[in-house]
């Protein structure tokens, strides 16, 4: 159970009453209490919800950690900048149905946002900067920063510069 407190960042509340912490900290102490029973699948609903960029940090290293040993990690989320950052694949439900089913790249794809809207979902801002600087697909932000530093590189070159 310590390791699990300490990969949420609670190791220093071991015998705190849950009660006595406050919203954010009571999702991370359910994350660790899931983290605990070493299950092969990590599911988790609204892992982001109330948390700060701190918190929101924690849980994308928990899902990292547990994606790095082999355990499936699925998270139920309205958190689309999240699920870009932190999953391969990306389903998004509407009205009990698959409405879209793939990578970031697919799913966040301008052709995919009326989907998404439907679904009473955004695409996260990387993708609409992306798409504004008509750079293709860009859902994260490592992914945007990665298609900008191309543009500049080619733009730089120009018709007329040597390679």
């Amino acid at each position: 159970m310590r390791a699990a407190l300490d990969a949420v960042g609670l190791g220093g509340e071991a015998a705190t009453n849950p009660y006595d912490l406050g919203y954010s900290r009571r999702k991370l102490l359910a994350l660790a209490s899931v983290l605990a029973m070493r299950t092969p699948i990590l599911i988790l609903d609204e892992p982001t919800t109330g948390q700060d960029a701190r918190g929101v940090a924690r849980v994308r290293e928990v899902v990292a950690r547990a994606a790095e040993e082999g355990r499936t990690v699925i998270a139920i989320t309205h958190d689309m900048d999240f699920a870009a950052e932190c999953f391969r694949r990306v389903v998004v439900m509407r009205a009990g149905r698959v409405a879209l089913d793939g990578p970031p790249t697919v799913v966040f794809a301008e052709a995919a946002w009326p989907e998404l809207r439907a679904a009473f979902l955004e695409p996260p801002a990387a993708s609409v900067v992306g798409a504004r600087l008509g750079l293709g697909s860009t859902p994260t932000a490592a992914s945007l920063v990665a298609a900008l530093v191309a543009a500049l590189k080619a733009s730089s070159r120009g018709p007329d510069k040597p390679r």
